[in-house]
């Protein structure tokens, strides 16, 4: 399906929060076509943003604390350990995948992002929007391999509506976010999402929701659309493996990952630990964990009509069947 898509596309990975993207990772991997995360939320109401949450979750001398450390939900200190967590990651991945975008430049910001329907809200209390930020940061790779888009678009409220509304901005506007506009676009990814099947990770965050069906459902415009799910069969499912390299690049451990002590060498781990009690634990074999080497995803049937890779135009899916 997805090999039809030209060299020098842009392909979108559209993540609820940063930490996700290693759900799509065999769909980024050892591409050199222009690789743009973006960010719906920034994932500031993560109780590991508590004081007593990150003291709980920072494990010292086993994994990397952020330069800032978080003092609050919702606070700035959150929402910058946050993003320097993903760069730090992306950083360190592309170590090891030279096609990664991780050598991030100095960040710059979008502003004044047209809202005419009304559809954004980044804070909500009680019901109320308090709180709209009608701009993106963006961090454009400095080998010219891709991006990080930040949204801010509510950690625990994004609508599908707001995932629209952020794309359709990229895709309009690309060159306001320092994508190439003669580049054409490939393909978009969501993150991980599955809320039925007992052979999967139940997974049914409605952040994750909201992104998926949004790619399941409306054409974006941005080539094909593809949801991160698992135990799905059919013609319009796609099975990829993430490579052994980029596996342990991103979850390797030295010494045994459940003994306590063990150092959190790998990407994921050392730059994401401060967000679990625990290690992430990584599914080599089966789908029985958020983060797993053997992924599937679902190809929406929305926009598939121009591209003739499709078997038979495509088949009605939703990603929570």
């Amino acid at each position: 399906m997805y090999a039809a898509v030209p060299d020098d596309a842009v392909v979108y990975a559209a993540m609820p929060h940063p930490d996700d993207e290693f759900q799509a990772w065999s769909l980024l991997e050892d591409s050199n076509r222009f690789t743009v995360i973006v960010l719906m939320t920034r994932g500031e109401r993560t109780q590991h943003c508590s004081e007593r949450g990150f003291s709980r979750g920072w494990q010292e001398g086993l994994e990397i604390s952020p330069s800032t450390t978080p003092v609050a939900l919702e606070h700035e200190t959150c929402v910058d350990a946050r993003l320097e967590s993903i760069r730090g990651y992306l950083d360190q991945m592309s170590q090891t995948d030279d096609t990664i975008p991780g050598d991030l430049a100095e960040g710059f910001t979008v502003s004044h992002l047209n809202d005419d329907d009304d559809v954004v809200c980044s804070r909500e209390t009680d019901g109320e929007c308090t709180q709209r930020n009608l701009s993106a940061e963006v961090w454009l790779d400095q080998q010219q391999r891709g991006a990080l888009i930040a949204f801010d678009l509510g950690d625990d409220n994004l609508t599908q509506a707001e995932v629209a509304w952020a794309l359709n901005h990229v895709k309009g506007t690309p060159a306001k976010f320092g994508i190439d506009p003669q580049r054409p676009s490939g393909y978009v990814v969501s993150g991980y999402y599955s809320d039925h099947n007992v052979n999967c990770y139940e997974y049914s965050h409605p952040d994750h929701e909201a992104v998926a069906r949004t790619l399941d459902s409306i054409d974006l415009g941005l080539g094909l659309q593809f949801v991160t799910t698992c135990g799905e069969a059919g013609k319009n499912v796609l099975d990829l493996t993430v490579s052994e390299r980029a596996a342990d690049a991103a979850f390797h451990f030295r010494g045994v990952a459940q003994v306590e002590g063990a150092v959190r060498q790998g990407a994921h781990e050392a730059h994401y630990g401060w967000l679990s009690t625990t290690v992430h634990p990584l599914d080599r074999e089966r789908q029985q964990q958020l983060f797993m080497q053997k992924q599937t995803f679902v190809l929406s049937d929305v926009p598939v009509a121009a591209w003739d890779s499709v078997p038979d135009g495509g088949a009605a899916v939703s990603p929570s069947r």
